[in-house]
């Protein structure tokens, strides 16, 4: 049983980058829902780079970007989230789920944040603490066999 847990976070940390890609380019694992992106220029221009900067593995630049995107609007959950998924690619596992606590904070039902959230619960040995956040995940999006074999990990912890 051990040996498939372990398997299971490889396999699962291994869609870590496929996920970050998605949720660059699809609004589809935001539960539908398009960012609610302010109404700036500047937070435009800065979200964007951010994006780009991320899909190119350039993940000091996209924690600029999201930084600037984020002093201008504080209360952007989507970019909260992303910044968290550059931190967890830089294994930076504290400051992400900072992040992800901080979007879920202004938009409780935001997929993304709530899955690798739970993940890294899972990752710390926490499975009380990623259920809510996982059985949310897949509450917004059974489709994604990921988020299952993760709530069926934190179930088992």
């Amino acid at each position: 049983m051990k040996q498939f847990s372990i398997e299971l976070t490889r396999s699962a940390i291994g869609t870590v980058q496929w996920f970050l890609i998605l949720l660059a380019s699809a609004s589809q694992f935001l539960g539908g829902q398009t960012p609610a992106m302010p109404a700036s220029k500047s937070v435009n221009a800065h979200f964007s780079a951010a994006q780009q900067a991320q899909r190119q593995n350039d993940y000091p630049t996209a924690e600029r970007e999201y930084h600037e995107v984020l002093a201008v609007a504080p209360e952007f959950a989507e970019a909260h989230m992303n910044l968290g998924l550059v931190y967890q690619l830089q294994n930076r596992v504290g400051d992400a789920m900072t992040e992800f606590r901080r979007a879920l904070k202004i938009k409780p039902g935001l997929t993304g944040a709530n899955f690798f959230l739970g993940v890294d619960y899972c990752r710390l040995g926490d499975g009380t603490a990623a259920l809510p956040h996982l059985r949310a995940a897949v509450s917004a999006n059974p489709q994604r066999p990921e988020t299952w074999l993760w709530l069926a990990t934190a179930q088992q912890m």
